[in-house]
């Protein structure tokens, strides 16, 4: 064929190949045609005229390198690592379209997908999505395992499945949940499906009648809610670009150990409970959470705190969030801090005053395990957090009982602490 050609790209951002019977002026029209089978209510994109008997039928590969510019200009929120690897196959008579997508790491919105592969095959009628990583982590310490997505789009439906393992220490995923999108136009409509979730050894309960939409570029969600016995979890409101516009998360007897499988990684072993409201809302590009949260018999790695109570709010008139809260008993906080935090400054947009009373100095053994063990003993301060979150500025003094040692690994040498540190 006269089309049969080869194209190759080599730059400082990406190689790309393409090889084949193509047309480039009307491969986004075949393309859209195709998919068009799958999404009718997409709008499609205009063919130009093609020759008689003429089939698109082509392959295709993109291996990126530092595309680190166009992401900060088109894709602020997303990172594509270095190594990622694009491939597939497109031929508009079969009605065929693959793509293979394998990355070291992908990152949006800050969570991190670590060793991704991705699939989409459009064949035989339906167009079937598939995802997987063995480890997202949302921050440094909370993290799932084998995280995996599976579709199925067929005439503006998707069938969902979502995966991810209860427990750290499983090899694969175990727990699941069903949902069901409905496409319209630009328009998206979620349905999470009566179904039972695994978290931890704990089976919840996921609430029919439950809605989340996403439409211009609001999210807008409706009575998502969770139950396990007593504990119950719901999830109401939008996401957007409106600063009045939130979404509230309402906790009631909420076991913290749900959260162990998730914060593993950080040798941290949570109990006690917790009920209130936790709501979020976007400024700017930046997500800002407020809270009224009442905490019962709080244990951390099974040295008892206490109760306690956070609560932040946001001073429109300051614009910054207000910070407040405590942990022990109404009698005698051990660890108590007020301030407040501006997300709008770039510096000095933290204020933080703590106060450490009576604090047991186990609790700190997951973060000095690499320098010290063998922690013991009371630790009494006062701290003052300033700066910004790039760069924090911690100033106090802290103070240690006569009960107090610690040993350092490296000399293999146990030591009594007795003086004040200032910090």
């Amino acid at each position: 064929s006269p089309f049969n050609r080869e194209i190759r790209l080599f730059s400082d951002m990406a190689d790309a190949e393409i090889s084949g019977a193509f047309r480039l002026a009307a491969m986004p029209g075949e393309i859209s045609d195709v998919l068009n089978t799958f999404l009718p209510s997409f709008t499609r994109i205009n063919k130009p005229e093609t020759p008689i008997d003429f089939n698109e039928n082509f392959d295709f590969s993109v291996n990126i390198k530092d595309v680190s510019l166009l992401q900060e200009l088109f894709f602020p929120e997303l990172e594509f690592q270095k190594g990622t690897q694009v491939s597939g196959r497109f031929d508009s008579g079969r009605r065929l379209i693959k793509v293979d997508v394998e990355a070291p790491f992908f990152i949006a919105s800050g969570i991190r997908f670590n060793q991704v592969k991705t699939m989409a095959v459009a064949d035989n009628g339906r167009l079937s999505i598939s995802a997987s990583s063995p480890e997202m982590n949302i921050s440094d310490s909370v993290s799932i395992r084998h995280v995996n997505l599976q579709g199925d789009i067929l005439t503006d439906s998707m069938g969902i499945k979502l995966g991810w393992a209860s427990k750290s220490t499983l090899l694969d995923s175990d727990a699941e949940l069903n949902a069901k999108a409905i496409f319209k136009g630009n328009d998206i409509r979620i349905n999470l499906l009566p179904s039972l979730l695994l978290v931890g050894d704990n089976i919840w309960q996921v609430n029919e009648g439950n809605t989340l939409t996403i439409s211009k570029g609001i999210v807008d969600i409706d009575n998502m809610a969770f139950s396990h016995d007593a504990e119950f979890v719901r999830v109401d409101g939008k996401i957007s670009n409106n600063p009045n516009d939130e979404v509230d998360v309402v906790l009631d007897n909420f076991s913290l150990q749900n959260l162990n499988p998730f914060i593993s990684e950080s040798d941290i072993e949570l109990s006690g409970s917790t009920k209130g409201i936790i709501s979020f809302s976007e400024i700017g590009k930046q997500l800002l959470f407020k809270s009224n949260l009442e905490f019962k018999g709080i244990q951390v790695n099974k040295d008892f705190i206490g109760d306690g109570n956070i609560i932040s709010k946001w001073d429109t008139e300051n614009k910054r969030v207000l910070l407040d809260g405590f942990l022990g008993t109404k009698e005698f906080r051990k660890l108590a801090f007020t301030g407040h935090f501006s997300p709008d400054k770039k510096e000095n947009s933290i204020d933080l005053k703590c106060e450490i009373r009576n604090l047991r100095l186990e609790l700190f053994k997951p973060y000095v395990k690499d320098i010290f063990s063998d922690i013991s003993g009371l630790l009494d301060g006062d701290l003052h957090l300033t700066g910004s979150l790039e760069k924090p500025v911690l100033n106090g003094e802290l103070s240690f009982d006569k009960r107090t040692f610690v040993t350092v690994d490296i000399l293999n040498t146990r030591y009594q602490v007795l003086d004040k540190v200032q910090i």
